[in-house]
């Protein structure tokens, strides 16, 4: 056994080293990978204004989008094709060039018919350059290939069953130009072009041989949509075959895989990806660079990667963490928690990447059934990562209850903590007011379990926060909402979170918890300790309307938010993360990076998540948001996996 490992390790590392491995280059869109095409061939064009360029072409619903983007590039800049000559892959056997299905229908409506040289236009293609293999009349294209070439470039698509040109299972790699048989699968694929009936479909063509395809000095293959992610995965990833033709491209020391993110979807176990291009948040700033990524990892920069996707000069940054949420889009965890995995895959359209479900004041017998749903876990791509649980309450002021129901808040803490919440298994923050009586010994108790303790709902004056911070509080919840106000004798929780830097805060930032002035209050006196959460409940993501806040109605409007029926008691919010980092932005005029990092690094850092999380170091997990100048989130990714796209949502 030994020994076969031995050889096949051997064959498969000279063929790397003989050929090279094909690079694999993703887009979000069809259309972006299309204008990358275009720009590779009007950029190969320029560059050989004065010797003249061969160019192999092909045909196809993929093509379409290429050759509308090379039309556009051309006229654009004026390009000059009267030193470029075409050869195209295929052609159906006995159909006239004039037919309305023939590839040299295609070709020129397509591409062809505005680009022909004529007194109009001077520097068009020359008719007597292009070539097409003809189906009703035998040319020698091989020797016309050899008379003109060698292709320069050579475009490929790619059938079901793995075909190249028409090239189809079982042609040999030695192949030339020839008439070929075609498949019922590559014949069904055409039937969109025949009205849909495959009987229409021509049964034979002539084709480039893969010998042929292979003579090209460069080769770019093109696949767009999830039809061909079987056919693209056995390429790049299964044995060299003449079964699956494409495979022979392994053998090719030049090139390169087009595809977007459905046609790349079983490439995931790919060791390395790059993602170039980038505006990276790092070192507390926006700054050029590119990403490396493997095995749900980032890592240092490698000689070459297996998947390349260009981030287009936008930003690139940590994946959100939002340390308080009680639920969103029709589920509250607290009637709900077996559905926290729909708000896990939700929240990935507001960049969140990690979470801790919310709970609010609830009774003994509702944690005990709760929590054990709420347990820490990951989604891989299917969702945010649940980091653990925060608990708000039931130890709280009864003067600060805010949208807790009064039914359920203890307010002192005679009880243990796990005669009320049960086993503390998976709990990573817990709030309450640290002036209620035999508080600091449950703080304490939660510090010692490595439990993250928050004060808020609370009536706690200055000495009592302070008393609090020297037990172990280490966050101050939602500040000003649900507290006592700052007051000029005695500052309380605003005022200690205000001017300590050992005591980190929450801020709401949604236009209704706080006024604006209220938020650059905070950030100019301790703009470190400033962390984002959304406080969304289940009507973040759902129109206006009525719902629930655990046991307490709500109602939530666009404007006023969310509030406890038939009162002014704001409610959580409907709030996502990425409006609050575009409102802070906004609002305190702070750098985005600044922004950014109050709903990352800050949140990781606070529970310990760092440096797994919140950072884009080597070393930390691979999730991460590609978001616009203006902040909006554009890509989601978890594990260095696509998990949410604005392109494809």
């Amino acid at each position: 056994m030994l020994r076969i490992f031995l050889v096949g390790a051997i064959f498969f590392y000279l063929r790397l080293f003989a050929f090279g491995a094909p690079s694999v280059c993703i887009f979000s869109s069809p259309t972006q990978g299309a204008e990358w095409a275009a720009q590779k061939i009007a950029d190969l064009i320029l560059s050989n204004k004065e010797k003249g360029v061969v160019l192999g072409l092909a045909t196809g619903n993929t093509m379409v989008p290429v050759y509308a983007a090379l039309k556009k590039l051309i006229k654009e800049k004026s390009i000059d094709l009267s030193n470029v000559t075409t050869f195209n892959l295929d052609e159906y056997l006995n159909l006239s060039p004039l037919h309305p299905q023939s590839f040299y229908s295609f070709m020129f409506s397509h591409l062809f018919e505005d680009l022909l040289h004529s007194a109009d236009n001077p520097l068009g293609i020359k008719e007597e350059n292009i070539h097409i293999p003809s189906g009703t009349a035998w040319v020698d294209y091989e020797a016309l290939i050899a008379k003109y070439g060698p292709i320069d470039l050579q475009i490929l698509g790619i059938g079901r069953n793995g075909h190249i040109g028409f090239a189809e299972p079982g042609t040999p790699f030695n192949s030339q130009t020839m008439v070929i048989d075609l498949t019922d699968v590559s014949r069904k694929d055409y039937c969109c072009f025949w009205e849909g009936n495959l009987d229409m479909v021509p049964k034979r063509a002539v084709t480039m041989g893969i010998q042929t395809i292979l003579q090209a000095k460069e080769i770019v293959l093109i696949a767009f949509g999830e039809a061909k992610a079987d056919a693209i995965a056995k390429t790049l990833k299964g044995p060299i075959s003449d079964q699956v033709p494409a495979t022979a491209l392994q053998t090719h020391s030049k090139t390169s895989f087009i595809l977007d993110e459905k046609a790349a979807f079983l490439l995931k176990d790919l060791q390395i990806k790059r993602f170039t291009r980038a505006r990276l948040l790092l070192d507390h700033r926006i700054q050029e660079g590119e990403l490396w990524v493997s095995g749900g990892k980032i890592i240092p920069p490698q000689p070459e990667a297996d998947i390349v996707i260009d981030v287009e000069g936008k930003i690139l940054a940590p994946g959100f963490i939002d340390l308080q949420i009680n639920g969103g889009f029709g589920c509250d965890f607290i009637r709900d928690p077996e559905k926290v995995d729909l708000v896990a895959r939700q929240l990935l359209q507001f960049g969140v990447t990690s979470f801790l479900p919310t709970i609010v004041s609830s009774s003994p017998c509702q944690y005990r059934s709760i929590l054990p749903k709420l347990q820490p876990r990951t989604f891989g791509k299917e969702g945010a990562t649940i980091l653990g649980i925060h608990l708000e309450g039931p130890f709280l002021a009864t003067a600060c209850a805010g949208a807790h129901n009064p039914e359920f808040i203890l307010p002192n803490c005679t009880h243990s903590a796990e005669a009320i919440y049960g086993d503390l298994q998976g709990v990573k923050l817990v709030t309450l007011a640290p002036e209620i009586p035999e508080a600091t010994h449950l703080i304490q108790l939660l510090k010692n379990r490595g439990i993250l303790v928050a004060v808020g709902h609370s009536t706690a004056n200055f000495e009592q926060v302070r008393t609090g911070i020297d037990m172990g509080v280490g966050l101050a919840t939602h500040l000003f909402n649900a507290m006592s106000p700052y007051h000029h004798r005695d500052p309380g929780i605003v005022g200690a979170a205000l001017i300590d830097p050992l005591l980190p805060y929450s801020l709401i930032v949604d236009g209704v918890h706080l006024c604006p002035e209220s938020i650059l209050l905070c950030w100019r006196c301790n703009p470190d300790g400033l962390i984002l959460v959304s406080d969304a409940t289940e009507a973040l993501g759902l129109p206006a309307g009525s719902y629930k806040l655990g046991s307490q109605d709500v109602e939530a409007e666009e404007e006023r938010g969310v509030y406890i029926s038939g009162t002014k008691t704001i409610a959580g919010s409907n709030l996502n993360l990425s409006k609050a980092v575009r409102l802070l932005c906004a609002i305190t005029k702070c750098s985005k990076a600044d922004a950014l990092e109050a709903a990352s690094l800050k949140p990781a850092k606070l529970i310990q998540a760092y440096p797994a999380k919140g950072t884009l170091a080597i070393g930390a997990d691979a999730d991460f948001v590609i978001l616009s100048d203006e902040l909006e989130v554009e890509s989601t990714y978890v594990d260095g996996e696509l998990a949410w796209s604005l392109l494809i949502d």
